[in-house]
Parts: structure tokens; sequence; C-alpha cells
């Protein structure tokens, strides 16, 4: 009966340790549970954030794609002025060359 009530007493105390165990488990899981959590808040808060930043900066880039659209525009027509400009300034020279020859 000794043995019994011993083998008793050990499954007891291995049960005892067993939940004293599983709940210390059971707090560390859920520390780390609490720490995921907290962690996956802030990492959607900075996900929102950039990308957030990401709209903003794909809208600066459209509107700079514009303005450089706008300026090469300009560019080309400075560029045909100039042409113009060379063309009525030879064709003024040739009138001139023919005005003194009349002159003369």
């Amino acid at each position: 009966m000794f043995s019994l009530h011993a083998l008793i007493v050990v499954y007891a105390i291995d049960a005892s340790e067993d939940s004293t165990e599983m709940k210390e488990r059971l707090a560390s899981l859920n520390d780390q549970i609490n720490y995921l959590g907290d962690e996956k808040k802030r990492s959607e808060k900075e996900l929102k954030a950039e990308k957030k930043e990401k709209l903003s900066l794909a809208n600066k880039f459209a509107k700079l794609s514009l303005h450089t659209k706008d300026l090469e525009r300009k560019a080309e027509r400075v560029a045909a002025l100039e042409c113009d400009i060379d063309g009525l300034q030879r064709e003024n020279a040739k009138l001139r060359t023919k005005l003194k020859e009349r002159d003369d």
C-alpha cells in the first residue's frame, strides 16, 4: 500500500509540475502574442505611411513629367524661332544688299 500511495504522490507532484510548467509556457506565449500584435500594428502603421508617401511621390513625379514635357515643347519652339530669326536675318541682309546696289 505504501508504494501505491508513494506512486500517487509522485504522479500528483508530476502533474503539479506539469501544470506549473504549462502556466509558465502559457504566460510566455501570451507575452509573445502581445509583442507580435504590437509589432504588427507598428508595421501596418509604417506600411500605411509608406503607401501614402509613395502616392505623394507618384503625384509629384507625374507633375514633373508634365512640366518636363512642357519645357521640351518650349525648347523646340525656341529652336524653331531661332531658325526663323536666322532666316529673316539672311533675308534682311539680302534686301539691304539689293537696296544698297540700287542706291549706288
